[in-house]
């Protein structure tokens, strides 16, 4: 079965490219970066960390600004993985970076020609050059490549020799993993306004015309949540009936994902949000509620999310044990809190056994026997692995309860990612 292929393209300037044209002495659209979006991860070269791979649109720059579709490749998810090997060994090794010429686009022109026999837009390949023999090159040089992501699991190691390479490959692919999982997706703000206006009337008009304008501002501008605004979507959560939230729950899951948010006012929002969380809430709510949680990990780690995480995810056991039917957009996002809990606690400088402990009891005895939707499952096992594979107490744990027998009695053949995640946990739980 053929595999399709997609490139992902962002503009590190955040639209202001167009301002360089007078000094570069050239119309620009955009500062292009690409990467290249197969078998469930979106693949990208950077300096430092060589070929990595994220979940997509799981970076630093959020969604793309446009997809392009490559076409379609027969090529499986090991011999991409070989074929990666291979040029993480040459061409792509993170020492061999160049911003003008061996960069990200160079890399996704390569791997997409490889794939599709497609290279990726031409317009993005001659962008480098004509920057490069531009007056301010050496100016913008630097912004550029620190706007360029290079936070991802890496696919080689970051070593800075070819003898360091095999020694620093990494064992598994999918795990540990390494970022958070947010959502940011775009919001219909028509459908949106449509709605909130609609259950601010059923429920006894808590908001007025202007405040419901105010409100709806930050759709356009997310950072301009202000104690007003704020104050404003508070009295919603306590005057409306749960299950006429989701409009303002929409709004608050892009907005978090937009911007930074005061700890006094995420604080606050994951109370409402906690409040929710209960078998009982519909099940469009729930999901809302829990990407909202899922967008403040970035920023909110330590101590929010961090000090109530036994209720979290004690919470989401209730809801998984007691829920008749979990939809599966549900399921993948209870599945991503557990695997930005993973993340926070598998990294040497937040190791929590204790905690790993209870999101492994977790995932071992109610996750795994209730999600069947394979986005959902290859989280919760991406979350087990970078656990166990870290922890030796988590490890332990896993082998008591005997969650091997749980993994290996998960249907294979849903997703290729989900098969070697599943069977990569396998080895990770028998060594």
């Amino acid at each position: 079965m053929p595999f399709p292929v997609k490139l992902y393209i962002y503009d590190l300037s955040q639209g202001m490219a167009t301002q360089l044209a007078p000094m570069l002495g050239f119309p620009i659209e955009g500062i292009w970066h690409t990467a290249v979006v197969v078998h469930g991860f979106e693949w990208y070269f950077g300096g430092g960390g060589g070929i990595v791979h994220s979940l997509p649109g799981t970076t630093e720059l959020r969604e793309p600004l446009r997809t392009v579709e490559l076409g379609a490749t027969d090529i499986n998810l090991a011999q991409f993985q070989d074929y990666l090997t291979t040029l993480g060994r040459e061409r792509f090794r993170g020492d061999r970076y160049h911003l003008f010429e061996n960069n990200c686009n160079n890399f996704s022109d390569v791997v997409a020609r490889h794939l599709t026999g497609n290279g990726i837009p031409s317009y993005i390949l001659q962008l480098p050059e004509m920057v490069k023999n531009s007056p301010i090159a050496a100016l913008i040089a630097p912004i550029i490549e620190q706007a360029t992501p290079t936070v991802g699991d890496s696919v080689m190691g970051s070593s800075s020799s070819t003898s360091e390479t095999s020694e620093n490959s990494a064992k598994f692919v999918h795990f540990p993993h390494k970022d958070f999982i947010t959502f940011p997706q775009k919001i219909d703000k028509e459908k949106v306004e449509g709605k909130l206006r609609e259950l601010n009337s059923k429920n006894g008009n808590t908001l007025n015309d202007e405040q419901i304008s105010s409100v709806l501002k930050m759709i356009d501008n997310p950072k301009s949540l202000d104690k007003g605004r704020w104050r404003d979507l508070s009295r919603v959560f306590d005057a409306w009936s749960p299950s006429d939230l989701f409009p303002a729950l929409d709004i608050l899951r892009h907005v978090s994902a937009a911007a930074h948010l005061d700890s006094e006012t995420a604080k606050e929002l994951l109370a409402h949000c906690y409040n929710l969380l209960s078998p009982t809430t519909s099940p469009t709510c729930l999901q809302l509620c829990l990407k909202v949680v899922c967008n403040l990990f970035p920023d909110h780690t330590d101590p929010l999310l961090t000090k109530y995480r036994d209720v979290i995810v004690a919470k989401i056991n209730g809801i998984l044990e007691e829920a008749d039917e979990v939809p599966p957009v549900l399921q993948t996002v209870l599945a991503s809190v557990a695997l930005n809990y993973a993340v926070i606690y598998s990294t040497h400088n937040a190791l929590d056994s204790e905690a790993s402990v209870q999101i492994v009891s977790a995932l071992s005895t109610t996750y795994l026997g209730r999600l069947n939707a394979s986005e959902a499952l290859y989280r919760a096992i991406v979350a087990l692995g970078t656990l166990v594979e870290r922890d030796s107490e988590a490890r332990d744990l896993a082998l008591a309860l005997d969650t091997g027998s749980t993994v290996d009695r998960i249907k294979r053949g849903q997703t290729e990612k989900l098969d070697q995640c599943l069977k990569e946990c396998m080895e990770v739980l028998s060594n």
